[in-house]
């Protein structure tokens, strides 16, 4: 099982200069699930840097003072000349919480990484479970006999960022360490809210649309390139191709008749009624052609909901398949009215069976339990799946799979 903790500068240095071995924690719910041979991927909070290390061992203290005593202070990461105290811990946990729950002693070894896939398929090559895995807008490829998952960083999704990683599964059940696809090149416009990453293999390459933001800068959606779904991927469009004095995001690719289109959202934070477009891109990829056509409104879906204040209506995550019918489908998210305002899964058609619409909604959601952002993919042995995040709340939300049922007109979770 594979665990995250957020660390301060100081720890995480003194634990990937191999000073800290023993990482102290309150023993209370959370930190009961860790066991031996666990992995913990510790975070520093300002610089997203990540570590590796495994459990090595375990140890219950009533309080930190009955810890301090039991291991010396420079397992603990304390310098030589410097004062090691109990009373450190009171930064972290209340007295009320340690005399609750206790403390624990997590023993740990660096230098885990994520291990090239096995072909005996050990499952130590693959130590995380989908609810280990704090994500959001999930997108999944499939690629060499192997299922790549890529999103939003579930614990920095929103505000500074300097990268986006990909998960690796060989059964969808079993997946691998974080691996950094994507690191923000020095100098690069965009340095926050990476978002929606998702990745096509388009003559040969494989491109990855991901919407990005700067502090008085419209969000946009980029285009980065690399030579196989483990990256690195690199800039590859010229900034955003999104227009840019729009406030877009989720761009994603679909070829139509051999040409390529990205469906994007103009944001209802500037258009207050959500607009779904699309544009057609160059045949490399490199830029948009012609104006953005408008394909609907948020508000056009009957059961939609405001958020924030009436008549803000949102378009989130558009994903457009073709069913075997030959009918298209565009799948998308919004809110709707469940007491409150629920992020759900809407389902729409083309009329035409083109792009351009005219578009239809299904009356029905595909699912609307507080969960979106999600699309289609066709397992190894050919079965269509739908991928999500849900819940849609920080900091709980993790992918979410389900098996879907296709018919002729439309799709529907398989019971």
């Amino acid at each position: 099982m594979t665990h995250y903790m957020r660390l301060r500068p100081l720890p995480f240095f003194a634990i990937k200069e191999g000073r800290k071995k023993v990482e102290m924690r309150l023993y209370d719910e959370k930190r009961r699930a860790i066991a031996k041979n666990d992995i913990i991927v510790f975070e520093n909070t300002e610089s997203e840097e990540r570590l590796y290390a495994l459990v090595t061992g375990l140890s219950v203290f009533k309080d930190f003072k009955e810890l301090f005593a039991h291991y010396p202070k420079d397992l603990l990461g304390y310098g030589a000349q410097e004062p090691a105290s109990d009373e450190d811990m009171l930064a972290y946990y209340t007295r009320e919480e340690i005399e609750v729950f206790g403390v624990l002693a997590i023993e740990i070894k660096l230098g885990v990484e994520l291990s090239p896939p096995n072909p005996k398929g050990d499952t130590m090559d693959y130590p995380s479970k989908l609810s280990d895995i704090h994500l959001r807008d999930p997108f999944i490829l499939v690629d060499g006999g192997l299922y790549y998952m890529y999103g939003s960083k579930g614990s920095a999704a929103f505000g500074p960022a300097t990268g986006l990683d990909v998960f690796v599964s060989e059964d969808l059940e079993n997946w691998s360490l974080p691996h950094e696809v994507l690191h923000r090149p020095d100098g690069f416009w965009a340095d926050r809210d990476f978002w929606a990453p998702e990745v096509h293999l388009y003559n040969g390459k494989y491109y990855m649309l991901v919407s990005m933001k700067a502090e008085g800068v419209c969000r946009g959606t980029v285009i980065f390139k690399a030579d196989n779904p483990k990256g690195p991927f690199l800039p590859y469009s010229d900034g955003p191709v999104t227009p840019r004095d729009w406030e877009c995001l989720d761009g994603t690719l679909y070829i139509e008749d051999g040409v390529p289109y990205m469906v994007f959202c103009h944001e209802w934070v500037q258009t207050k009624d959500g607009e779904m477009c699309a544009v057609r891109l160059s045949a490399d990829l490199k830029k948009a052609e012609g104006e953005p056509l408008l394909l609907f409104k948020a508000s056009s879906f009957p059961a939609v909901a405001s958020v924030k204040d009436e008549g803000n209506f949102v378009t989130d995550g558009p994903f457009l398949l073709r069913l075997e019918s030959g009918k298209l489908l565009m799948l998308w998210s919004s809110y709707i009215d469940r007491s409150y305002p629920c992020y759900c899964e809407i389902v729409s058609y083309s009329e035409s069976g083109k792009i351009k619409g005219p578009w239809r909604h299904e009356e029905k959601p595909l699912f609307d339990g507080n969960g979106g952002h999600g699309m289609v993919f066709k397992t190894k042995e050919q079965d269509p799946f739908f991928v999500m995040h849900q819940p849609n709340n920080m900091p709980n939300e993790r992918p979410v799979l389900f098996a879907l049922t296709e018919t002729e007109e439309n799709l529907s979770k398989k019971e």
